[in-house]
């Protein structure tokens, strides 16, 4: 074990340091020769930039065959030159390989990458480019199920730069491996470089401690995005494991459409002596009701037949509590937020309302984009309804009784369970999603109307560079129009740019009509931080939020 601990510190630096990476993926089966023939016959008409950045052009020139052909799919089953093809391809993305957590490393770090099924070879970068246009061009005829196994495939071997740690760790739960601390030990050459405080392999330290580790070594380095995850299943501890360390071998899909306490610094404290965590918030709601959960393998319709047991009574004719139709929130939960409010690739959540009802009303079919949002966020979750008419999906674990609250800190509504034993204290049941507080209502209040255009501020996410604004249908800005004015001393600043190379201005736009990154800064020091000011828990108790200490056991 110390060995295996010692070596596999250093695989990044063999895949690093490689002349070339040899990607096997098996020997020749289900027309794997046909597959690369056909990845490689249609790479020649795709671009580079679309694998890195998905609004980029994507063809070489306009009315391509690839894109004649993604935009016609029937044409996979009925031209003589393409028959066998797409199962041919589907099977070779949907080999082993493409499962494995480990490979992650491979695809990431390589400078030359070679793809190699039986006695067929491509390029990495060729056959990456085929495969992001084969997910796309296949979308209308693979159920939401196989679209999920496919989007995985494809997540695995696309380069993604330098990623958060959240995102890397969010990534990794689609994929397998025999040992659990690998959740961490298989992304550590992947994490930023910034990120120095990093657990380093150790096969002899249990799994739950390799966990809390990590944890607060991200907790000291960023925020508490990666709680929420309990760890719900059994240990061969003797020792109770704290509610609050994540389980990051966790198979649910971890909510990613959410800003409940945007831009407030978390400020958690572990206790060493009690192995607490000790956070600030403030509850929300208290659950009345808890329904039956969706199972890890449900199929489509066993998904929708759960939702549909769901419904509240007056679903399509009632309001929900921020005055909006009951239908839309309903839809906007079950989907987690999956809307075209946080990202334009993403249907509208009318869309998807008037989907969910000719399904549930008229029989019909269930849109793939609705299936595919379902099945991503659903198995493994619950739906909740709470006082003051809030409802949401939640962990199976929560009970009536349990509370949601908004945590400093974190991106998402929490659901914690008090210790009649010990007052003031809370077990942790995992992340939520609630309409209607997403966007920092528990903290800020509602959105006031815009002087300038008369419409309702909203907030959003800008495309470009997916960061989180407000806009009135006229401007669009990181500034909440919910807030005071900084305190005196403080200023806003923006950067533009990536990766050491940056400019900082106390404009919000450059030159080009492009966004900078929204910092805080000291006028006495030049000193920058993310966090605002006016989110600090003195500042909000000011306002009349009632921000608490929570101690999570």
């Amino acid at each position: 074990m110390k060995e295996r601990s010692r070596e596999v510190g250093r695989m990044g630096q063999i895949y690093r340091r490689a002349a070339r990476v040899v990607i096997w993926l098996g020997p020749e089966s289900d027309n794997s020769s046909l597959a690369i023939r056909t990845l490689q016959r249609f790479t020649k008409d795709l671009t580079d930039e679309y694998v890195f950045d998905p609004s980029k052009p994507q063809y070489r020139k306009e009315f391509s065959r690839a894109e004649t052909l993604r935009y016609n799919q029937k044409r996979w089953h009925t031209e003589n030159n393409l028959k066998g093809s797409f199962p041919a391809i589907h099977a070779l993305l949907g080999r082993p390989w493409f499962t494995r957590l480990w490979v992650y490393q491979e695809t990431q770090l390589t400078t030359d990458g070679l793809v190699v099924a039986g006695f067929d070879t491509m390029p990495l970068t060729e056959f990456i480019r085929a495969a992001c246009w084969f997910s796309h061009a296949s979308v209308q005829i693979l159920s939401s199920t196989e679209i999920k196994k496919l989007a995985n495939a494809i997540d695995l071997i696309r380069p993604v730069g330098v990623n958060s740690v959240e995102d890397l760790i969010r990534g990794a739960k689609s994929y397998g491996c025999q040992d659990e601390r690998d959740r961490i030990y298989a992304l550590l050459a992947l994490f930023p470089s910034s990120f120095r405080d990093v657990p380093q392999p150790d096969y002899e330290s249990p799994v739950e401690e390799v966990y809390k580790q990590f944890f607060l070594a991200y907790m000291y380095y960023a925020n508490l995005r990666i709680l929420g995850s309990p760890f719900v299943r059994d240990s061969v501890s003797a020792k109770p494991i704290p509610s609050w360390i994540p389980d990051l071998s966790c198979p649910l899909y971890t909510l990613f459409y959410g800003a409940a306490s945007h831009k407030a610094d978390h400020n958690a404290i572990y206790s060493r002596t009690d192995n607490t965590l000790q956070v600030r918030g403030t509850q929300v709601a208290n659950i009345h009701k808890v329904h039956d959960a969706v199972a890890i393998s449900s199929s489509d319709q066993q998904i929708f037949a759960k939702c549909v047991s769901w419904e509240p009574e007056d679903l399509s004719t009632g309001k929900y509590r921020d005055g909006r139709p009951l239908l839309d929130a309903f839809v906007e939960a079950l989907v987690g937020g999956a809307t075209n409010e946080w990202w334009c690739f993403l249907p509208s959540v009318k869309k998807l309302g008037v989907a969910y009802k000719k399904h549930a009303i008229d029989g019909e079919k269930a849109a793939n984009e609705l299936s595919y949002n379902l099945a991503q966020i659903l198995p493994g979750r619950t739906f909740f309804s709470a006082s003051d008419g809030y409802i949401g999906i939640c962990p199976p674990t929560a009970l009536p009784g349990d509370i949601v609250c908004v945590v400093l800190g974190f991106r998402f509504p929490l659901v914690l369970h008090p210790m009649l034993e010990r007052p003031g204290c809370f077990q942790m049941r995992g992340e939520c999603y609630v309409p209607g507080l997403m966007r920092r209502e528990a903290l800020c209040g509602d959105f006031p109307r815009s002087q300038a255009s008369g419409k309702q501020w909203t907030m959003t996410r800008n495309d470009s560079n997916s960061l989180d604004t407000y806009t009135d249908g006229v401007s669009r800005t990181q500034i909440d129009p919910r807030l005071p004015a900084l305190p005196p001393g403080r200023v806003t600043f923006f950067r533009f740019g990536i990766h050491g190379q940056y400019t900082i201005q106390a404009d919000e736009y450059d030159a080009d009509g492009n966004m900078g990154k929204m910092y805080f800064g000291h006028e006495a020091t030049g000193e920058l931080e993310l966090a605002d000011p006016r989110m600090d828990p003195e500042v909000l108790r000011a306002r009349g939020v009632d921000i608490q200490d929570i101690i999570i056991v």
